[in-house]
């Protein structure tokens, strides 16, 4: 039997039960625990990564970039097969180059596939990229 009849946004929860319990146990004076006091609006500005880092960061990056592109393409082709679509390969590695390209200017995490996410979306019905 159901109490509430619509859904709790538990990550809500979570956010607001993190404050009330951070203020009243007084956390950042008892272990110095950082507190975001304000939170900016709106987009932060453009600007250049930080190329200095690029000679440690490369190996790994790559390492990175081609799992990632491989469980893109892997996860398309199953889609596309169930579904009877067609994938390109090119356009996806041009499609995730471009978006963390982007992403990059403005310090946002890499973008990739969320494999998990897409299987219980597909499996539940949806069928577009919105609702993933």
């Amino acid at each position: 039997m159901k109490v509430i009849r619509f859904p709790i946004p538990m990550e809500l929860l979570v956010i607001v039960f993190g404050s009330v319990a951070s203020y009243f146990m007084n956390l950042r004076a008892v272990y110095a625990i950082d507190i975001i006091r304000s939170v900016p609006l709106g987009f932060p500005s453009p600007q250049l990564p930080a190329f200095h880092l690029l000679p440690e960061l490369f190996h790994d990056s790559f390492i990175i970039a081609v799992i990632a592109f491989s469980v893109a393409i892997s996860a398309g082709r199953v889609f596309a097969q169930k579904h009877h679509y067609s994938i390109d390969s090119n356009q996806e590695l041009r499609a995730l180059g471009v978006v963390n390209l982007v992403g990059g200017f403005f310090q946002c995490l890499p973008s990739a596939v969320a494999l998990a996410r897409s299987v219980v979306q597909e499996s539940a019905g949806g069928v577009t990229q919105v609702q993933n």
